[in-house]
């Protein structure tokens, strides 16, 4: 199951990074302009990926999230169609959209019925300073792993409550 869902996640990662290309300067092709072997490439895409991580507790996650330095920017109010930045019902929201930086993404609650599976992706979030982020996410005691030095990356990494691996990582100053 492990390997069979990375294998999913690293196909969804080529197939959103051909989606994300900027195809604006290509010109509109048309199916019967297309060659045998060509690529069809269309739409106006904004390059715009949001990446939704499904988890079982929403509320605990969005305040997990926040511990490791990660921007809450509101929920959805799936009563009156609108984002608020509070809950006030007595059910629990169903999706929250986060900030890494300038990247968006979203946390949303997996459904019993969803056949989606929880807590099956790794996620790379890079950091100015990975010493500085690596104590103050221990310092909102959030369980961490020891940082790896690599030649290309130094890098740490946490597991959320729902198993999703975050690694946080910095690039070696040149």
């Amino acid at each position: 199951m492990y390997f069979q869902s990375m294998a999913m996640t690293l196909f969804l990662l080529i197939v959103i990074s051909i989606l994300a290309a900027d195809n604006s300067s290509s010109p509109q092709i048309k199916n019967s302009d297309v060659g045998e072997g060509e690529i069809l490439s269309f739409g106006d895409f904004t390059g715009e990926i949001l990446p939704v991580l499904y988890v079982r507790n929403l509320p605990a996650s969005v305040n997990f999230y926040q511990q490791l330095g990660f921007r809450f920017d509101h929920y959805f109010d799936h009563h009156t169609g609108d984002s608020v930045n509070e809950w006030k019902y007595e059910d629990s929201p169903l999706y929250a959209e986060m900030w890494a930086g300038s990247a968006r993404f979203a946390l949303h609650k997996a459904s019993s019925s969803d056949s989606l599976v929880v807590g099956s992706t790794r996620h790379y979030f890079g950091v100015t300073d990975i010493d500085v982020h690596y104590e103050r996410v221990k310092g909102n005691g959030i369980h961490v792993g020891e940082i790896i030095n690599r030649p290309w990356m130094r890098m740490f990494s946490v597991v959320d409550p729902d198993g999703h691996e975050l690694y946080f990582q910095t690039r070696p100053k040149e």
